[in-house]
């Protein structure tokens, strides 16, 4: 009579072993380091202008993305440059994209990308040319969406 106790008495210790468990991992996962803010792994600088730009032509501005540490941009991850302007600037290319850049490192992981942002100066007067860069910077142990926005001065004679 006693056997039948017995196997509930097994069932009911490898239960409480198995939850005890999991508690245990619940609480290591808890204490474990937090993900990185990839966000602070990229520095997106617009390279000033250097001299105003004659109006009526055309010029580029530079726009450098520097991954930091273990930060990357994987060729496969998305990257996008909305690129708009306020008169008497106006963007050659409203949108870009890796392919773009200066030297894109096709089918592998960079941490510095450079483009040429094309404009025209219509007239004489002073505007501004505004680039969005949103992207996936990526680490060892995540991939997360970071937008930047970043704005040269442009000065048209």
């Amino acid at each position: 009579m006693r056997a039948p106790h017995l196997g509930a008495l097994v069932a009911l210790m490898t239960l409480a072993c198995a939850g005890a468990g999991a508690d245990r991992a619940h609480a290591a996962a808890a204490t474990a380091a937090p993900e990185p803010d990839v966000g602070s792994k990229v520095d997106v600088s617009a390279v000033p202008l250097e001299k105003p730009v004659p109006a009526g032509t055309t010029a580029a501005a530079h726009l450098v993305l520097l991954f930091k540490a273990d930060a990357t941009h994987h060729w496969g991850a998305p990257l996008k440059i909305l690129v708009n302007g306020s008169p008497p600037v106006t963007p050659a290319k409203k949108t870009l994209g890796r392919t773009d850049a200066v030297e894109p490192g096709r089918d592998k992981a960079v941490t510095r990308l450079e483009f040429d942002v094309p404009f025209a100066a219509s007239a004489t007067g002073d505007g501004t040319l505004s680039a969005l860069v949103s992207m996936f910077v990526c680490t060892e142990t995540v991939c997360d969406s970071v937008d930047r926005t970043v704005v040269w001065k442009v000065h048209a004679e």
